[in-house]
């Protein structure tokens, strides 16, 4: 009787210690899954796969962040403000959330709130391009351009090939009325990118 109930009892645990490793087992498959579905453009079920996890690991960090991003490639950027914000607070030091939270808040059009989060980031990572680009389209975007013209002209001299940071060069000096500037910026981008609409449009508002 005793030998039958070690006997069960080994078995139990060998059973309980199987299924942990194919439950661990299980979350390196669901990662790539959702690799793979995120490439293929399939969003939804690469963020099934990132949900799945969650259910069995509430606090996984790496888990937390593909969730907020695949929301916001989904386009339910109050969803991913709300698992950045977890990401944030699984990992206070980490920079990437932090990054991560401006797209859907600039989604949302709450500038004041991703401004806050990239002046953070710049405190740690001052010469991140992210952080001062992102910022700058924020600045742009709350029609403060005497702040946001630095920051393209900085990021240009760190990136003089960046033909993004030249328009936004080149129409954050149009707003301003600096057309000689603009026209500059606008013609940089032609030379490399002739049929490009925005530099097209902006170097006609120069004259």
């Amino acid at each position: 009787m005793t030998l039958f109930r070690s006997t069960s009892a080994a078995c139990l645990c060998a059973c309980l210690l199987g299924s942990e490793a194919q439950g661990q087992e299980t979350l390196p498959a669901l990662f790539q899954d959702s690799l793979t579905e995120e490439a293929a453009g399939n969003y939804k079920a690469a963020l099934n796969d990132m949900l799945k996890v969650l259910q069995s690991a509430p606090k996984h960090y790496t888990a937390t962040l593909r969730a907020a991003w695949l929301h916001h490639l989904l386009g339910s950027s109050q969803e991913a403000v709300g698992y950045y914000q977890k990401s944030i607070q699984l990992a206070p030091q980490a920079i990437e959330p932090k990054l991560g939270i401006l797209l859907p808040y600039m989604s949302l059009g709450k500038w004041l709130e991703a401004e806050k989060y990239a002046r953070e980031v710049l405190i740690t990572a001052p010469t991140d391009y992210y952080a001062n680009s992102r910022l700058a389209w924020i600045l742009y975007s709350q029609g403060r351009y005497g702040e946001a013209l630095p920051l393209y002209q900085k990021l240009l001299g760190w990136y003089p090939s960046d033909l993004e940071m030249q328009l936004g060069a080149g129409w954050t000096a149009l707003k301003m009325g600096r057309k000689t500037e603009a026209k500059a910026s606008f013609s940089a981008v032609l030379q490399i990118r002739p049929k490009d609409g925005s530099a097209q449009q902006g170097f006609q508002l120069c004259y």
